[in-house]
């Protein structure tokens, strides 16, 4: 699992990685190919911050989400 700060760096990181193109559009997938979060940044203003920290806590928090949901399983299971 990654902590917030190092997915905020990855995706901007991605959002900014090839400055000849002025819109970046940002999307994170479960492994299972579901959406989780996207999001479309312009370089040329601070929406790509934005998107990046939303973006970070969108799957932080699905993740916290689907880790509780293993746990309740698990204690059905026992």
């Amino acid at each position: 699992m990654f902590r917030p700060r190092e997915l905020s760096y990855a995706l901007g990181r991605t959002l900014v990685k090839e400055a000849d193109h002025e819109e970046r559009n940002g999307l994170l997938a479960t492994d299972d190919g579901m959406m989780v979060a996207a999001g479309r940044a312009s370089l040329n203003d601070e929406s790509s911050r934005t998107i990046r920290a939303v973006a970070a806590n969108v799957y932080m928090e699905y993740k916290l989400l689907l880790e509780k949901m293993r746990r309740v399983m698990q204690k059905e299971w026992r």
